[in-house]
């Protein structure tokens, strides 16, 4: 196996972590919907909510998340596949997207909501939320990197 498969599937198994991890938090934020916890003046801390909405709580009805996230995972898969060049930026921003999208579409099957709980600043948000957003950060920033040389990582 290649360095780069190790890598590969190391990022993936840490993705999958940040996936699990989301949903323990998920499930202790369901579990005591009424407990909050806020620090540094109200800017970070714990709070429930129920997020109906996608990005920044924009409305979408869940039918139609629910069917148009698989398409839009499987066309991201079939992009990461079919681009030739790879390096660690872009596989990590995959494995982050990929998983934070799963951990929030888990959320919708389940609930018909995403479940967010840590407050920063104005917004409530969760882990997944997180891994999307540095996903997304690493994909942009990966894919703008001069490539390495065949066999280097």
């Amino acid at each position: 196996m290649k360095k780069q498969s190790y890598i590969s599937l190391l990022w993936a198994l840490y993705s999958f972590f940040l996936l699990c991890f989301d949903q323990v938090l998920k499930y202790f934020a369901l579990r005591y919907p009424d407990y909050q916890y806020t620090f540094f003046h109200n800017f970070l801390g714990w709070e429930y909510y129920p997020n109906t909405g996608i990005a920044f709580s924009i409305l979408v009805p869940n039918w139609l998340i629910l069917f148009l996230s698989p398409l839009l995972l499987l066309f991201i898969c079939l992009w990461y596949i079919k681009i030739k060049k790879t390096n660690g930026m872009i596989t990590l921003g995959f494995c982050l997207l990929l998983f934070g999208a799963v951990s929030n579409y888990i959320d919708r099957a389940l609930y018909g909501y995403t479940v967010d709980y840590i407050r920063f600043f104005t917004s409530i948000l969760n882990v997944a939320d997180i891994m999307i957003a540095l996903g997304m950060v690493f994909l942009y920033f990966g894919s703008n990197s001069p490539k390495s040389p065949k066999g280097s990582s």
